[in-house]
């Protein structure tokens, strides 16, 4: 956990510099500031709009999950338990 709250200052201390330096060097018909604001807002949309399927993306991209496993024993056991009684 504190690793997340650390990160988020480290990435601006080290990115916004070199965002800087880039818009200042940028020739584009939209001018200095406006493709970096774009690009980067479209990025913020996306991360936005990932987190409302985060469970989904995670279950299909790792499906032996340690929670998955972790369930699948926590059934396991409770139909374990259940034979014994009988």
């Amino acid at each position: 956990m504190t690793l997340i709250w650390c990160l988020s200052p480290l990435v601006g201390f080290f990115l916004t510099p070199i965002m800087g330096s880039l818009s200042d060097r940028c020739g584009s018909n939209l001018g200095r500031r406006r493709p970096f604001i774009l690009l980067l807002s479209i990025g913020v949309v996306l991360g936005k709009l990932s987190k409302l399927y985060y469970y989904f993306v995670g279950r299909h991209c790792f499906p032996k999950s340690r929670s998955n496993m972790t369930e699948k024993k926590a059934i396991a056991s409770k139909h374990e338990q259940g034979t014994k009684e009988h």
